[in-house]
């Protein structure tokens, strides 16, 4: 089991994180500076915990994902390198891409994957709702 996240908490780093978007200490720090113009202001930086488009748009410029859609809308691998599913559907298996770096040059690990995937006390919602559904 993974180490439990609880909602302040979650709101600490989501602020801590809004204020180090908003740092132009990081922006002068980084080779590229993304400029966007959003619909609506920005008011969470985590696609996961809202349904708002500018988060969502704004999370598909900052943040990776395992799997992403191409122009075809055909699902595919984007962190992920190779993947397995159990005999029952239940399990999926995930093997990293090598190379995965943060913005500070560290490594991306399992480790660093494991807490927005699983269905622990820590997960997303969308995990926990994952983990309650019948496979088909």
């Amino acid at each position: 089991m993974g180490p439990s996240i609880d909602r302040r908490r979650l709101l600490q780093i989501g602020a801590g994180a809004s204020l180090g978007i908003a740092m132009p200490r990081i922006a002068r720090a980084s080779s590229k500076t993304i400029t966007a113009v959003m619909h609506a202001p920005l008011r969470a930086t985590d696609p996961i915990m809202t349904t708002a488009w500018t988060a969502r748009n704004h999370g598909y410029m900052i943040y990776d994902t395992l799997f992403s859609t191409n122009s075809k809308f055909e699902i595919k691998p984007q962190m992920v390198e190779a993947w397995e599913v159990s005999a029952d559907g239940l399990t999926y298996t995930f093997r990293l891409r090598p190379g995965l770096k943060f913005h500070d040059g560290s490594a991306v690990t399992s480790a660093d994957v494991i807490p927005r995937c699983s269905a622990g006390p820590g997960a997303t919602r969308w995990a926990r709702n994952c983990s309650n559904s019948s496979p088909s």
